[in-house]
């Protein structure tokens, strides 16, 4: 930058005028941030573990758990117990590619107006799915990487939910192809 500015003023104090701006081009600018395919932002603020980040929707800070996964608790029971295998880099995945804003979409049993208030689990997380700057289902991310299960509960009853069928699609390839939590 100070060179640009050095040459029409070294070019000034020779008595010379300075060259003419160069004529505004009309093609487009190209970008290197990548499109957007956000519909409703709302601001990721910190990365909980692998299945929960806080947002900011407006005044509105909340945690949002990734409807229909799970993946290894950093904090599991009995409390200072380790952390479960994977757990960390579940986290790590999560912070690197969920991106600064992200688009939440609710289950089709979650009423649109009321999905703030009513779609919450027991520890009073808003229950979500997760959609990133890319277009993609981020749960869809964590499940091909063998980063997370399709959530069961309680024991191994899956509970019903619209993307049931391509998350558990996902978990089999990943677990057939040993990734991740699968692998070991």
């Amino acid at each position: 930058m100070a060179s640009s500015t050095l040459l029409p003023n070294f070019l000034t104090g020779c008595g010379e005028s300075p060259p003419p701006a160069p004529p505004i081009a009309s093609a487009p600018i190209v970008s290197n941030v990548p499109p957007s395919y956000l519909q409703d932002p709302v601001d990721v603020l910190r990365v909980i573990d692998g299945d929960t980040i806080e947002i900011r929707k407006g005044e509105l800070v909340t945690k949002v758990r990734i409807k229909g996964i799970n993946t290894p608790e950093l904090h599991p029971d009995p409390e200072g117990s380790p952390p479960e295998a994977y757990a960390q880099a579940a986290q790590t995945f999560t912070f690197r590619h969920i991106g600064p804003q992200v688009d939440l979409e609710f289950n089709s049993d979650c009423d649109g107006e009321t999905a703030w208030d009513t779609c919450r689990d027991s520890y009073n997380r808003l229950l979500a799915y997760i959609r990133s700057a890319d277009g993609k289902d981020f749960g869809t991310k964590l499940l091909a990487r063998g980063l997370a299960r399709v959530y069961r509960w309680p024991q191994d009853n899956i509970p019903n939910f619209d993307r049931k069928d391509t998350y558990l699609a996902l978990e089999e390839e990943a677990q057939s192809n040993e990734l991740g939590i699968w692998g070991d």
